[in-house]
Formats: structure tokens, sequence, C-alpha cells
């Protein structure tokens, strides 16, 4: 009976109706699904928890991640959003590896962390970060706290992917990204 009342408010237009309708019925409010690819923290009627309900999510995009990572590989999933390919790619590299999970939207730092958890991935670094297509020499984020972040080796070299140091302009700790 939920299923088909959730599909129903989903065809309803104007989508700010709909979504009124779900949160008056309660249909708005998040829910652990079980999928072949692990839990997630859903909310029912949004595209990602529909299409994990009634199918796979991205099935292109999951085989392409299942041929090519390898355990000890690093993933990083730019724009994570709810951490679908996050939890998977950490299945994937497995113990060894590292998944860096880069997710700007506050609203969803918690949904990838209940995911995170309720998969057991314990070899994902959350960064809430905005990625740009900008041609700079470095990349700068002044919010990331880099006491949390196990730097993260580059082939065989010993360089490190994230270079700390300490701004004399800003009380904040700030974290390079080397582009060249």
């Amino acid at each position: 009976m939920k299923a088909i009342l959730v599909d129903s408010i989903r065809r309803i237009r104007p989508a700010p109706l709909a979504s009124a309708l779900a949160h008056i019925t309660g249909l708005n409010k998040r829910e652990f699904l079980q999928t072949e690819h692990g839990t997630f923290f859903v909310a029912p009627m949004s595209q990602f928890g529909f299409q994990l309900r009634h199918g796979e999510y991205e099935a292109a995009t999951t085989a392409v991640l299942r041929r090519c990572l390898t355990p000890g590989a690093v993933f990083i999933d730019l724009g994570a959003n709810e951490g679908y390919f996050t939890v998977l790619a950490s299945k994937l590299v497995g113990p060894q590896g590292i998944v860096i999970a880069i997710e700007p939207q506050s609203r969803l730092q918690s949904v990838i962390t209940a995911n995170l958890e309720a998969n057991n991935c314990r070899n994902v670094r959350v960064v809430k970060a905005v990625v740009s297509s900008l041609r700079i020499r470095r990349l700068v984020l002044p919010w990331l706290r880099l006491q949390a972040m196990a730097p993260v080796r580059c082939s065989n070299t010993r360089s490190t992917l994230f270079q700390r140091r300490k701004s004399k302009a800003s009380p904040w700790e700030t974290c390079s990204l080397p582009l060249k």
C-alpha cells in the first residue's frame, strides 16, 4: 500500500504539491532500505530512493566500478550525494583501499554518514567541499580538518595527496590539492 501511495504522489504535478502531500502523509521521512549493494538511508519519495526500491540505481556506472576498482585502490567520489557509489567503492577497494567522498551539501552529510555506518565502511573520508573546473594551480579547502584525514599515498612516491599548511592571513587550517 505504501509503495502505491509513494508512486501516486510522485506523479503529481506541480512538484511542490507532491512534496507537500509527502510531508503531510509522512512519506518524506527517510528509512533504511536493504539492497544487493548495501543498506541505504533513503527518502522513499526521492528519485534515488524510488530507483533503489524498484531496481538498480545507475546500473551502467555500477558495472564500470565493479570492473575497474580492485582491492587496495583509491577512489574519489566527486559529488557523493547520498553515498551510494561511496559505499559500493568502499566494498570493492576493501580495507587496504581508500575512498574519498566529496559532497558540499550540509543536508547530505548526515545521510552519507548513516549510509557508511550501516555498511561498516571504515576506509572512507568524507570531505565537505566544492570542486570547480576553474583552471588554477592549487585548490585550497579551508574547511578541511586534516587531523581527521589520513594521508593518501600517491602511487609509489613519498608524496601525499593532501599537503598541510597554515595560512598567515587566516586562523583556519587549510589543505591544498596540487593539480599539476
